[in-house]
């Protein structure tokens, strides 16, 4: 079943960022088939648009993303395989923008949600932000990307503890264990506008393309390979400088 309104808000902010919003707010933002189709679509846009230089994920309203909304009209029978097939396209679409991508986590982030935060470059909260597992506690297990990415920002142990153990984490406890970048107390898209200004504003060139390549590469790649790709990246930095 359709839903009438677009579930994803595009809009191209002053200096090229665009901002992506996820637009079920009665629904805390969770993701249903159309959701994540209009988003895929958006990211491959954003990607592939000369105007675009920066990207900004948030949701309206109170909740960031609740992960998938299992009351959704769907064939239970064919629900899980539909989620994989349009779900690990958009992580994997996110993954690959060349574009700084910030998350702005306006509120609640649970199950599948931990995902879109989890791939994103920067993790700006709001001080209102709960951070929630939710897999564990109804028989499931992590999915949307949440098991690569929460292990690599938070380190393995904790990462096993938390997403089996359930426990509903604040902004604060996010920030010191790593899972966001920043607590702010202020409008959490403000602030990322902001971030992602000073990031353009910043970097010359292709900088900060390359070195979102580069740190993309880092976690697969040994010592003599990242050494290796650091330099065929200067040179194709300083050809563009």
């Amino acid at each position: 079943m359709s839903e009438t309104e677009p579930l994803v808000r595009t809009e191209l902010l002053d200096g090229g960022i665009q901002l992506l919003e996820l637009s079920r707010p009665r629904q805390l933002n969770a993701f249903n088939d159309q959701l994540l189709l209009e988003l895929g679509r958006a990211v491959r846009e954003a990607d592939a648009s000369d105007a675009v230089r920066a990207v900004i994920l948030t949701g309206a309203g109170r909740a960031f993303c609740a992960g998938a909304d299992v009351r959704s009209p769907w064939d239970p029978a064919t629900a899980a395989l539909g989620l994989r097939r349009r779900l690990n396209p958009v992580i994997l679409a996110l993954d690959d923008l060349d574009k700084p991508l910030i998350a702005a986590v306006n509120g609640t982030v649970a199950g599948a949600g931990l995902g879109f935060i989890g791939v994103a470059d920067l993790r700006i909260a709001a001080r209102q932000a709960r951070f929630v597992p939710a897999t564990a506690a109804i028989g499931l297990v992590p999915d949307g990307g949440t098991s690569y990415f929460v292990p690599r920002l938070i380190g393995p142990g904790r990462a096993f503890g938390w997403l089996c153990g359930g426990a509903h984490i604040d902004a604060d406890t996010a920030a010191g264990w790593g899972l966001v970048d920043e607590v702010t107390d202020g409008p959490v898209l403000d602030r990322a506008v902001e971030v992602a200004r000073g990031l353009l504003e910043s970097a010359r060139g292709a900088s900060l393309r390359f070195t979102k390549e580069l740190l993309r590469l880092s976690p697969r790649s040994s010592l003599a390979e990242q050494l290796e790709a650091e330099q065929r990246f200067q040179d194709r930095a300083q050809a563009v400088n």
